[in-house]
């Protein structure tokens, strides 16, 4: 059997045709669906866009109660309401369209908020050894090249794994110019080291790995495969944006419903429960990013300032 390509029903001509279409989204569809705006195309046709909003319950330990977090995305998708010679035609999508459109809406907040945050955080999220780890091929060149001057391509290679890997290594390093080729050697490039000049060398690597990361951490996580960035970065991303739907800059997250949240805004995680709160329990101990123990997570100020004023500039409506 063909799967339906919209969804379409009539009306009597004397009803309320947006009254009947929020009656039949509420019953048939999800209570959490509204009837947003209206716009008249012509005498005869109206667009009714459909709105979700999601209410949530969380407990606040910094307050020490229950917080209600409310919050509405709009226009998700639309109705078509018709009036012909004696009833209304209302035709839109369907329900399987419908959560395809919200799904698609709740992953591109959740990567607007990575982005913000990996810009705002990136440089405590190197200070972590699992991250450290995942980078220190990087690190290990960055070394080479400000010790001995120039590395032959050829050795470089040798203790590392991949041709295209290297390659790729190489592409990250290149495009952020701290390191070119020449004849055959690697060789310092026209920003290595130059916006960092004066820094102990320990400290000039580690904010050099900062700004690769700040510059292309889907690069880095996804061509690269360095997959100990994605998880911290997912956990404190889990933390900030839920912090933000409630309204609450301060908020202090008890770490259970933390990891509801984390499972709702990355249901694929691929990783085990221990495996995951070892990633959440490194980020709070290593990382400055967030604070917290082993029964709550809050923010730092200094991020969780920026990363609010990031987000109310960008009017992010909420993942619903």
């Amino acid at each position: 059997m063909a799967m339906m390509s919209s969804t379409r029903f009539t009306l009597p001509g004397s009803a309320d045709p947006e009254a009947e279409l929020q009656s039949f989204l509420r019953t048939r569809w999800s209570n959490d669906l509204r009837v947003g705006a209206v716009t008249k195309l012509d005498d005869y046709t109206r667009r009714v866009s459909v709105n979700a909003r999601r209410v949530d319950l969380i407990f606040d330990r910094a307050r020490n109660k229950r917080i209600f977090s409310c919050h509405t995305v709009e226009d998700l998708v639309s109705f078509s309401l018709r009036l012909t010679r004696r009833r209304w035609v209302v035709e839109g999508p369907t329900l399987h369209q419908f959560l395809e459109a919200r799904e698609k809406r709740k992953v591109g907040i959740v990567t607007q908020s990575e982005n913000a945050l990996i810009k705002l955080g990136y440089d405590k999220l190197v200070d972590m050894s699992m991250v450290k780890n995942a980078l220190s091929r990087i690190e290990n060149l960055l070394i080479w090249l400000s010790t001995e001057g120039s590395v032959p391509l050829t050795r470089w290679r040798r203790g590392g794994g991949s041709e295209q890997q290297d390659n790729n290594y190489l592409y990250i390093l290149r495009k952020l110019e701290f390191v070119s080729v020449e004849a055959g050697l690697i060789v310092p490039g026209a920003q290595f080291g130059k916006s960092i000049a004066g820094k102990p060398p320990r400290a000039m690597y580690a904010a050099m790995l900062a700004r690769a990361v700040q510059e292309d951490y889907h690069f880095l996580s996804q061509v690269l495969r360095l997959t100990q960035l994605v998880g911290p970065l997912h956990w404190a991303n889990s933390y900030y944006l839920t912090a933000y739907l409630a309204d609450r800059p301060k908020l202090a997250l008890p770490l259970s419903q933390l990891e509801q949240r984390f499972a709702w805004y990355y249901p694929s995680g691929g990783t085990d429960f221990m495996q995951r709160r070892g990633q959440l329990m490194r980020l709070i101990n290593e990382s400055d990013i967030v604070k917290g123990d082993n029964h709550q997570i809050t923010c730092d100020p200094s991020v969780a300032e920026r990363y609010f004023d990031v987000a109310a500039k960008g009017s992010w409506q909420a993942a619903v």
